[in-house]
């Protein structure tokens, strides 16, 4: 895999060297970005997804979102960041996450931390707030499903319904991709070693995260789809399996970056 170094960024027109967020130690260079160290991630679990009329956002938060301090950002190598010249904090990412960047965003190392986080090229999250804000998780996933039965009916598949408890698994399966990093872990935890009497009839997962800046809702769920639909090394493509009839739809979006999944069942 191919990385990205980390670039320490020193002073520029109109960046003001002020100190660090907290007691950061002895620094030398200075660069444009300061770690807010915050008290580190939670270890509580997730929990579990409300009704039909909640948002698909929080409780974890992705590039450029709005934070207090680490815990709220991503995993536990994602950090809170703000400019040394702006008191405003934003979400970074771990450089190595993802194979690297999102487009439109840089690896940059911080002032008081030996990590190195993903920060918008433009050096600022201003284009977060005139995005429309996106629907509720309901009309998400009608959105999401009307694109996936789209596809599946180009491709003469059997189209797919949805499924309540489905649904549960796979919102539970984004939230805990988003606050752990990992893929499949709950797949992996409890249905692959139960197969095939897994709760709710549940057969496989397709699941993925999405970043750019810039991020909308409907550019995350066509990017989603067009790898749960793209054939990887002569495999299957996730998102045609033919036995598949009724399909959960998990989404979190935070910032400019999306964590969504596709629990099938037959």
């Amino acid at each position: 895999m191919m990385r990205r170094a980390a670039r320490t960024v020193g002073h520029a027109a109109g960046i003001l060297a002020l100190g660090c967020v907290s007691a950061c130690g002895d620094t030398t260079a200075t660069p444009i970005v300061a770690l807010d160290p915050g008290p580190g991630l939670s270890t509580d679990p997730p929990p579990p997804p409300t009704d039909d009329g909640q948002l698909a956002t929080g409780p974890v938060f992705g590039l450029c979102d709005v934070c207090d301090d680490n815990d709220a950002c991503g995993d536990g190598n994602d950090h809170c960041l703000r400019y040394r010249d702006d008191p405003e904090r934003f979400c970074g990412r771990d450089c190595q996450e993802g194979r690297g960047c999102p487009a439109g965003y840089d690896c940059v190392g911080l002032a008081n931390s030996s990590a190195s986080q993903c920060v918008p090229e433009a050096r600022t999250c201003e284009h977060r707030r005139a995005l429309e804000a996106p629907p509720r998780l309901a009309e998400l996933r009608v959105a999401a499903l009307e694109q996936l039965n789209l596809e599946r009916q180009r491709l003469a598949l059997p189209l797919l319904a949805a499924d309540d408890c489905l649904d549960e698994i796979a919102q539970t399966s984004s939230r805990e991709h988003a606050l752990n990093g990992q893929r499949g872990t709950k797949y992996a935890r409890e249905c692959a070693p139960e197969l095939p009497n897994c709760a709710c009839g549940w057969a496989t997962e397709f699941q993925v995260t999405v970043a750019e800046y810039g991020l909308v809702w409907s550019r995350a769920m066509t990017l989603a789809l067009d790898l749960g639909l793209a054939t990887s090394g002569g495999a299957e493509p996730p998102l045609t399996t033919m036995s598949s009839t009724r399909v959960g739809i998990g989404v979190l979006l935070g910032g400019d970056e999306s964590w969504i999944s596709f629990a099938l069942g037959d």
